[in-house]
């Protein structure tokens, strides 16, 4: 949560039987929805499942959790600012909006890296480090440099709200 009284929500897809691709359940849906309508718009809304309910760029649709279209779908009316997941030891940062129409809204897509474990699908350790205020959200990757036994700073990507979009900040075509 921020200084400026955003709220996070985590829900767990995970299923005994499935837990390589977890699966959403309407309730879980419903109840993240529920606590995002009843807030203010200009709060940062952050959804938190381990499994991804959407990736950036061009990712294979296999990777998501089950049931992701249909917790999309029910996440239009008042759809999280951040989606922040785990599960695939893979970096990557984009919008909705590659993807969902929200009604002119859209959020960012924060798919996390792995910071310790020696599975990293072709990636460096990363981790993320995000700033959020109410109109503008920065999210820093740092990635382990073996040589240095340590993790630096690789990159920042910074978004501004506009319209209830998040736009990658500078997008002069927003």
């Amino acid at each position: 949560s921020s200084a400026h009284g955003g709220v996070g929500v985590g829900v767990h897809p995970a299923r005994v039987r499935s837990f390589k691709g977890g699966r959403i359940n309407r309730g879980q849906v419903e109840g993240a929805t529920g606590l995002f309508c009843g807030m203010p718009r200009e709060r940062v809304r952050s959804l938190v499942p381990h499994h991804p309910f959407d990736l950036p760029g061009t990712r294979s649709p296999h990777d998501l959790v089950g049931r992701a279209a249909m917790a999309m779908s029910s996440l239009r009316e008042c759809a999280p600012d951040l989606l922040l997941a785990g599960h695939l030891h893979r970096p990557g940062i984009g919008t909705t909006a590659e993807r969902h129409d929200f009604d002119g809204h859209s959020a960012i897509v924060v798919q996390a890296g792995t910071a310790t474990s020696t599975r990293g699908r072709g990636a460096r350790n990363s981790f993320n480090l995000i700033h959020v205020d109410r109109c503008d959200i920065a999210i820093d990757r740092f990635d382990w440099l073996p040589m240095q036994k340590a993790f630096e700073l690789d990159s920042t990507c910074r978004f501004s709200r506009r319209d209830g979009a998040w736009v990658p900040a500078g997008d002069a075509g927003a």
